[in-house]
């Protein structure tokens, strides 16, 4: 990515998820994909199931950006059980006995250990111009923390941080959290920039609107998005035909591009702690460097029609869109 001397360049992002295990996730990533070619500059995956990796190159191929964006995969982490809304679309063939959904991704040497995608990610940037976006377990991003060469690049490239994770109303835990405890503790204790968290709670109040997946995207949408959709409604996503799909991802996505919406609120100040079980608690200070979403009951119209405009979005015109 070439930056022009002295020009202040829009921010660019760097998304970490557990693609597979949620919706939601895909939705995050073809929201940032949507902001445009070049905004997105790497992602990551805590778990180490292959066709996670295959179905997030899917998307980037769908918007363009297919065999040019880094993707991390850890090689560690654990194996889905369950991905139909990945399994599914990955196994779809054309007329021709074709896959429709080609991806680049064949083995694990198509893929990078994620730390280092981030950092060489990173530094493709100016000062304080990305903004990471954690969808998922914190194994990965703890991982660069604990690096001192890590740190650094953080500290020198990153505006802010934004983690679909915490739960900040009630005794609930949330799975993110409690898939790596110890990393989330390191994550929160050393992270060097600011630190806006969104809890279970806002992703259950405000719902990415499943009609929106039946016919925004066009009633013959080749988006692999709504074939994910497709795939798990009849299984994971049984009780959203009433309730909508939990947003928190959704939620990080809309909040990372749009800091200053009207429509969003923050706590004050302050720092979050995780107990062993994996709740969060937030303890308010004036010199703490983390804040939480709250959301105003009376936005929640305007938050659900910008998800919906913003996970809309057309990737920029092609001959073959998606099907490459």
């Amino acid at each position: 990515m070439l930056q022009s001397r002295g020009a202040t360049l829009a921010p660019g992002f760097l998304f970490d998820c557990d693609m597979g295990r949620n919706l939601d996730s895909a939705l995050a990533l073809s929201m940032l994909y949507g902001l445009g070619r070049g905004r997105l500059i790497a992602v990551g995956i805590s778990n180490s199931d292959l066709d996670a990796a295959k179905f997030c190159d899917v998307i980037g191929r769908y918007y363009g950006s297919g065999g040019g964006l880094p993707l991390g995969l850890a090689e560690d982490g654990p194996k889905l059980e369950n991905a139909t809304m990945l399994r599914a679309p990955l196994a779809l063939l054309n007329g021709e006995g074709q896959p429709v959904y080609k991806s680049n991704i064949r083995t694990t040497i198509d893929t990078g250990d994620p730390p280092v995608i981030f950092r060489n990610a990173l530094l493709t940037q100016q000062d304080t111009q990305a903004i990471v976006v954690l969808a998922g377990p914190a194994t990965n991003l703890a991982r660069m923390v604990s690096w001192s060469s890590g740190k650094t690049v953080l500290s020198q490239k990153v505006r802010s941080f934004v983690m679909a994770a915490g739960s900040f109303a009630g005794a609930q835990s949330d799975p993110r959290i409690r898939a790596d405890v110890a990393s989330s503790r390191k994550l929160l204790a050393e992270w060097p920039t600011p630190i806006v968290a969104i809890g279970v709670e806002a992703g259950s109040a405000v719902p990415y609107p499943v009609d929106s997946m039946e016919t925004d995207f066009g009633p013959d949408s080749n988006h692999p998005l709504v074939a994910a959709y497709r795939a798990s409604r009849d299984s994971e996503a049984k009780t959203a035909a009433t309730s909508g799909i939990p947003s928190q991802a959704v939620l990080a996505a809309l909040y990372a591009a749009n800091p200053g919406a009207e429509y969003f609120r923050l706590s004050p100040p302050g720092t979050i702690e995780v107990a062993d079980d994996g709740r969060t608690a937030f303890k308010e200070s004036a010199t703490g460097n983390h804040r939480y979403l709250i959301l105003d009951p009376a936005q929640k119209d305007a938050i659900m029609q910008a998800f919906v405009a913003m996970a809309t979005v057309k990737p920029a015109a092609r001959t073959t869109p998606g099907r490459n």
